[in-house]
C-alpha cells in the first residue's frame, strides 16, 4: 500500500440562461510510491528464498472536462491521463508468463447526450 494517495476535483459553472450554462471540472488523482512483492517462479518459494521486491513509481492523472448544458442536450470535450503517465503499475507472473500492466493512456473525446422528455 502506497504511504498516501489523494484526490483533488475543482468544478466551475457559468449560468447562460436558464436552464442553459457551461461548465467545466478538473479531477486530479495522486498516489505515492509503494514496495510490492514481484511474482516468481514456485523455484523461489521451493529453496526459501526471500520474495523479491520492486518498488511501483508515484503514479498522478488529470482529468478535465468542458462543455455546455441546454435543456435538451449536453455536449462537452474531455481528456483523460492528460499527461499521458505510461509507468509500470503491476508485474505479475501467471503460469510463467511474465506481464506488466500501465494505466490507460491519454484519451481525448467528445461526449453528445441528449434527452427527451
Amino acid at each position: 500500500m502506497p504511504k498516501f494517495n489523494y484526490a483533488v476535483s475543482a468544478a466551475y459553472d457559468i449560468k447562460l440562461a436558464p436552464g442553459n450554462f457551461l461548465y467545466s471540472r478538473l479531477d486530479y488523482t495522486y498516489s505515492a510510491a509503494r514496495m510490492a512483492a514481484t511474482s516468481r517462479s514456485i523455484i523461489y518459494i521451493r529453496l526459501l528464498r526471500p520474495t523479491p521486491t520492486t518498488e511501483i513509481p508515484a503514479t498522478a492523472y488529470s482529468m478535465p472536462r468542458s462543455g455546455l448544458a441546454e435543456k435538451i442536450f449536453d455536449i462537452s470535450v474531455y481528456a483523460k491521463n492528460l499527461g499521458n503517465d505510461r509507468k509500470i503499475i503491476q508485474e505479475p507472473e501467471v503460469n510463467t508468463v511474465f506481464e506488466a500492466y500501465t494505466v490507460r493512456p491519454r484519451t481525448v473525446g467528445v461526449t453528445f447526450k441528449l434527452r427527451f422528455n
